[in-house]
């Protein structure tokens, strides 16, 4: 059988593929190294250090998060969108891919903030980046006036998504999609209800929060508040 050329392309996805199964923290030199069956001077020659090998594979994992809402996260018709089902089929990817991919939901969404801002600033933004796709994509399942249930809509799933990725709650695929599904209807009921009632003024309607506004609030708080929103 001839022997794998060492290429800087396969070393990235020898890497991925370790991080998919068993995490970062099981990233060094000497465990792809024995992965890709060589030794570490072609890691050495192609990467400066592990951390530039390591933001790589960041950056993978974000371009494998945004593909899996784009692919998993679509309603097709007008109807369904309409329905709000767009909103709910956004939740449900992000959700299944906590399940399905729990390395790399850890690696984007879990990492504590300090660690990231002192030593791996990069990477932190790469999580950001898939919040705000997140966050983006839910923002379209709701009308302008929305916004604020929207995010809370947004925080409801990722809540749940962070319960099943530890275990602290299961559920299968039909009883998530009726969960989301009355949150979402329940949140966008109420905003409805609200607006007949509460939302007639033009200074209600500024007050609502601007899109991203709490997800850059929360990381400049500390992960303790939401602070600081622009």
């Amino acid at each position: 059988m001839p022997r794998q050329r060492i290429t800087k392309e396969f070393l990235l996805e020898q890497a991925y593929c370790l991080v998919k199964e068993q995490g970062m923290d099981a990233v060094s030199a000497k465990s792809l190294a024995r992965l890709a069956k060589c030794s570490v001077q072609p890691i050495y020659s192609y990467y400066t250090n592990m951390d530039e090998l390591k933001d790589q594979i960041y950056r993978k994992a974000g371009m494998e998060y945004r593909d899996f809402l784009e692919k998993n996260g679509r309603r097709e018709t007008a109807a369904e969108r309409k329905a709000g089902n767009a909103a709910v089929a956004i939740g449900m990817a992000h959700v299944l891919f906590a399940v399905r991919a729990p390395h790399l939901f850890f690696l984007l969404f879990q990492q504590t903030q300090s660690v990231l801002l002192e030593t791996m600033l990069p990477h932190f933004s790469e999580g950001q980046v898939c919040m705000e796709e997140l966050e983006g994509r839910i923002l379209g399942g709701f009308s302008d006036h929305e916004t604020e249930v929207a995010q809370g809509f947004l925080l409801f799933v990722h809540g749940t998504a962070c319960m099943l990725h530890s275990g602290l709650a299961k559920l299968d695929l039909p009883r998530l999609e009726t969960l989301l599904t009355h949150q979402y209807q329940r949140l966008s009921g109420g905003a409805r209800e609200g607006l007949r009632t509460e939302m007639t003024s033009k200074e209600a309607h500024l007050a609502s929060p601007a899109p991203y506004s709490w997800f850059r609030g929360f990381q400049r708080s500390g992960g303790d508040g939401f602070h600081g929103e622009e």
